[in-house]
């Protein structure tokens, strides 16, 4: 599977192609953030669990049964990313703004080169960004390929039974991103309805 990234170091032309991409993917996925409510939202399938996760910080190591009854944003992001730097400010609101709710964020770093392997770098930029959320390294892409991601950044929506409900791939649509935490933390609460079973 490929690791594409829309870093700024991108020839011209391939970031021509990236962005052609990424706003398909975007808009493809978009469709069901405008629903008024989670019962709107498809189940997408089953949150897969994390695989070789290391060197978590901003909180103990999480996996899928730890998540169980939370709403939770799966964020892949490397730390070189420029389109990822712009997505992350957002992505940290959804944590602050919801986290006494019931909801968490957990960041999945996947380096793009290689001088973004060393915990300590990503620490470093976490901390630069004000990042307040879990964060593990998936240096060996293993979560990567168990979510089958192919994007940063890329978000997973995934409501409190550990299904997930929606995807975001790239920059923007951060409301829309809002509007589905909120669907999901209100069907957990009993205030939506279930979702609609699609494969894909």
């Amino acid at each position: 599977m490929g690791k594409f990234s829309a870093s700024d170091d991108l020839s011209q032309g391939r970031r021509a192609i990236m962005a052609a991409m990424l706003g398909g993917a975007a808009a493809l996925a978009s469709r069901h953030a405008k629903a008024a409510n989670a019962g709107d939202l498809p189940v997408l399938g089953a949150m897969p669990e994390f695989v070789g996760l290391t060197d978590w910080f901003n909180g103990p190591s999480l996996n899928r049964q730890k998540l169980l009854g939370k709403v939770v944003v799966v964020e892949f992001w490397a730390l070189g990313c420029i389109n990822c730097r712009h997505a992350l400010p957002h992505v940290a609101e959804w944590h602050e703004r919801h986290k006494d709710r019931g909801m968490t964020v957990v960041g999945v770093h996947a380096p793009e080169f290689d001088s973004e392997r060393p915990v300590q770098a990503v620490r470093q930029a976490a901390a630069a960004m004000k990042l307040g959320f879990p964060i593990a390294l998936d240096n060996g892409f293993q979560t990567w390929e168990a979510f089958r991601n192919e994007y940063w950044p890329a978000a997973y929506f995934v409501d409190a039974q550990g299904r997930i409900r929606h995807r975001r791939y790239g920059e923007g649509a951060y409301e829309q991103g809002e509007q589905v935490i909120k669907a999901l933390l209100a069907e957990r609460d009993g205030q939506g309805g279930q979702g609609r079973r699609t494969s894909g």
